[in-house]
């Protein structure tokens, strides 16, 4: 499929649905990643810093690979590209559970974040292809729905075989290699993206900002949920089980919600659905210190949560696909890159910093102050519009 097809013929359902499955099991790995390590490193008594700065490694990676996304494409071909970032991607979770150590973990994460960047770059870039303006909504919709269903699938499997031993290694590694399957059957199906990359993800950074600011806010929301809510959680006197068991509803959130936002995003301004969904959100995020000790009030919570910060992801996706094609909706994705791995590297690390210095408090003031932050400027940005 060339970048002439896109958006003009009707949607190719077998294709989105092997490029899914590839996606569900990516997802699932991410999911089980940084639960996995933080437990272990709680439990080992590292301190809150250096988990979060561990936790940021992968945006690293993610700000790094934006840069290289588009001439390495070229270069290879999109389908020896993917199968480069899997394998890389596969090995570093092979060698974070081969050696556990600080410092080989940080490298490793870098490198897992440089793989990943490459495969989300490429892989939304062509769910947002195969769409067109009538389907657009549910195409992003149903990508949320999946991708929440494999986040949700990662604590699952840690609650299942637990997280001692090399076990959960091994289902990771497996999970990635398994995403190299559909990928191998779809390499004659891929885009080429061809056109102008409007100055690749640096140069198209101005020319959504909004979509932009959306992708870090929810970065920065997610990587630092996942990294330090084990250890918010664990003070507050819940044990593995129910943290691992809290985080799945998170994810629980994340695939329900994403095909309704996706049908309104059809019918309704999608800047006035992000708007509502980062305002939700905030107030989410002001009740968890209320809800910690209720596990039905903290799972309703982060059910509800999950659903409307994910879906400020999901209509950034939306836009997006909206408003650019070809080349420049890759360079868009290599910009949400930059956003993503920005959101990474700020949110674990700071808010570790802000835990060791305030107590757990800070973690949901964090969450608060983002989406907050993201409703207000979004909004502002509207009404000048």
């Amino acid at each position: 499929m060339t970048d002439a097809n896109i958006g003009n013929e009707r949607l190719d359902l077998p294709v989105l649905l092997v490029v899914l499955s590839g996606m569900y099991a990516l997802m699932a790995t991410l999911s089980m990643t940084f639960p996995l390590l933080s437990l272990l490193m709680e439990r080992a008594g590292t301190d809150e810093r250096i988990i979060g700065l561990l936790g940021s490694m992968p945006a690293v990676g993610l700000i790094v690979a934006a840069a290289l996304i588009a001439p390495l494409n070229r270069r290879l071909g999109t389908y020896r590209f993917l199968l480069l970032s899997g394998l890389t991607g596969a090995t570093m979770f092979a060698l974070l559970g081969l050696f556990q150590h600080l410092a080989v973990w940080f490298v490793a994460l870098f490198l897992m974040g440089c793989a990943v960047d490459g495969i989300f770059v490429i892989c939304e870039g062509w769910i947002n292809s195969l769409a067109n303006e009538r389907n657009r909504g549910r195409v992003i919709g149903i990508y949320g729905t999946v991708a929440s269903l494999g986040l949700m699938t990662g604590p699952l499997v840690l609650t299942l075989v637990g997280t001692r031993g090399a076990t959960p290694f091994v289902v990771g590694v497996v999970c990635l290699l398994l995403f190299l399957v559909p990928i191998t059957i779809l390499r004659r199906h891929v885009p080429t993206f061809e056109g102008d990359h409007a100055g690749g993800a640096i140069g198209f950074l101005p020319l959504a900002p909004a979509l932009v600011l959306a992708v870090l806010a929810f970065a920065l929301f997610e990587t630092t949920f996942a990294s330090l809510f084990p250890v918010y959680a664990s003070r507050a006197g819940l044990e593995e089980v129910q943290i691992t068991s809290a985080i799945a509803v998170m994810f629980a959130g994340y695939l329900c919600w994403q095909i309704p936002i996706g049908l309104l995003a059809e019918r309704v301004n999608a800047r006035l659905l992000l708007i509502g969904c980062a305002a939700g959100a905030a107030v989410a995020a002001l009740l968890l210190g209320r809800v910690i000790d209720s596990t039905p009030a903290l799972w309703l919570t982060l059910f509800v949560w999950g659903g409307l910060g994910a879906g400020t992801y999901t209509l950034a996706l939306v836009e997006l696909g909206q408003r650019f094609r070809g080349a420049r909706l890759l360079a868009g994705n290599a910009a949400f890159g930059i956003a993503w791995g920005a959101g990474g590297i700020i949110g674990p690390a700071t808010t570790g910093a802000l835990i060791g210095g305030f107590g757990t408090a800070a973690l949901p003031a964090v969450f608060t102050t983002i989406f907050a932050t993201l409703a207000a400027l979004s909004l502002v940005r509207f009404v000048r519009s």
